[in-house]
C-alpha cells in the first residue's frame, strides 16, 4: 500500500481498468514482499517520511523500493533504512541482494555504494550480468 501511495493519484479502486495491476497480483509482478525487511519511517505526524520494500524474485532478496519524502531528504533516513533492511536479509540468510538504479539517480548509487553493493551493467566484460 506504501508503494502504491507513492507512485499513483490515489488509490487502487476495484475495477479501474487503468491500474498497472489490472490482471495481474502484486507477488507476479514484483515477487514476494519480505516483511520483516520492508520498513517504514514516520514522522511525529504520523505521516510517512521514507520506507524500504524487499521483495523475494528467484530466491533472492530484491530492493524494488527505497525512497524518502523530499521534505525529509538528507537526514539518513534510507541510509537507516537500509541498513535494518540489509541487518534483517542477512539474519534471513539472503547472500546476495540486489537493486535497480537509474544511472542519473547519484544520492542513490552512492548510498548503494557506500554499503558495499557493486555494478553490474550489460557491458561490463566482467559482469555475471546477461
Amino acid at each position: 500500500r506504501v508503494q502504491q501511495h507513492a507512485y499513483l493519484e490515489g488509490p487502487v479502486q476495484p475495477g479501474n481498468v487503468d491500474s498497472p495491476w489490472t490482471g495481474t497480483t502484486r507477488d507476479e509482478v514484483l515477487g514476494r514482499t519480505v516483511e520483516a525487511a520492508s520498513l517504514l519511517s514516520s514522522g511525529p505526524d504520523g505521516q510517512i517520511t521514507a520506507a524500504i520494500i524487499v521483495t523475494e524474485q528467484d530466491g533472492g532478496a530484491v530492493i524494488t523500493e527505497l525512497f524518502t519524502h523530499p521534505d525529509h531528504r538528507r537526514q539518513g533516513l534510507a541510509e537507516e533504512l537500509l541498513r535494518q533492511a540489509l541487518h534483517v536479509l542477512h539474519e534471513l540468510d539472503h547472500a546476495t541482494v540486489t537493486v535497480t538504479v537509474d544511472d542519473t539517480n547519484s544520492a542513490a548509487i552512492a548510498l548503494y555504494l557506500s554499503r558495499d553493493f557493486r555494478r553490474l551493467m550489460d557491458d561490463d566484460p566482467d559482469s555475471d550480468y546477461d
